[in-house]
């Protein structure tokens, strides 16, 4: 058989090729230059370590709620709640009904808020009013809402106070808001029977309270209901009601 010499170029071609290919393959990979700097890894980075050895998420930044839309931020708002003690120069321009006798305040995303329990007489009986107010920029003060307790008429012994503690302010559903809590009793009585007593959480305007009867010298008392508000409050709200109706529910000797 003749084969044409183009074909049998083109076959030789062919062939060396594929002898090159298969040299190529086989030659040995080039060893590393010690000398070399290391690639930099892509790895992720570790996991931090706790004292067990076992890896621990990292702890993340603190969330500081912005300021909603048209809302301004006042120069004295704070990331969190923080009880704050309120002196007399603070609270200038802040005015109450009668005669200022305890304070709770705080700062929160809002600014400077103040909750000032005051008296006055009034004939044969007297009122409390709980005013909750914040503080402006300009150092001004605008009431929130005010919460009052009275007896009224009392011909025999007269009793309204007001109880406040470190209990008092807190941020119980953690929205930067500050919750305000105090109780109060209040009677008109010429035995040692219960008084009324209540327990108040209020936040930025909403109130929630347990009502029932202090505990006596003899014992006697210190039950209580629990407002319908409680149900769509947060549910730390009753909690920290009722502990703070143990703390204060026994009339002081």
């Amino acid at each position: 058989m003749r084969i044409h010499p183009g074909l049998a170029a083109a076959g030789l071609l062919v062939g060396l090729g594929g002898t090159a290919c298969s040299k190529k393959e086989a030659a040995p990979a080039k060893a590393a230059d010690p000398t070399a700097p290391a690639a930099p890894s892509t790895a992720a980075p570790a996991a931090p370590i706790d004292a067990a050895g076992a890896a621990t998420a990292p702890t993340p930044p603190p969330v500081v709620t912005p300021p909603a839309a048209g809302e301004e931020r006042d120069p004295s708002a704070t990331a969190s709640v923080t009880a704050r003690a309120l002196t007399d120069a603070d609270l200038d321009e802040l005015e109450v009904p009668g005669a200022r006798q305890q304070v709770i305040g705080w700062t929160d995303r809002y600014g400077t808020n103040a909750v000032v329990i005051s008296r006055q007489e009034q004939g044969r009986g007297a009122l409390l009013t709980a005013t909750h107010a914040r503080r402006e920029g300009d150092g001004s003060w605008t009431t929130v809402r005010a919460f009052k307790e009275a007896v009224d008429a009392c011909e025999f012994d007269l009793s309204l106070y007001a109880q406040i503690g470190d209990w008092s302010v807190t941020d119980l559903d953690g929205d930067g808001l500050g919750e305000a809590t105090f109780a109060w009793s209040a009677g008109c009585r010429s035995d040692v029977s219960p008084l009324t007593h209540k327990v108040l959480v209020v936040e930025d305007g909403e109130k929630y309270v347990l009502r029932g009867q202090t505990i006596d010298a003899s014992g006697a008392g210190g039950t209580f209901e629990a407002d319908a508000g409680f149900a769509k409050a947060p549910a730390p709200f009753r909690a920290h009601a009722e502990q703070a109706w143990k703390a204060t529910a026994k009339e002081p000797s």
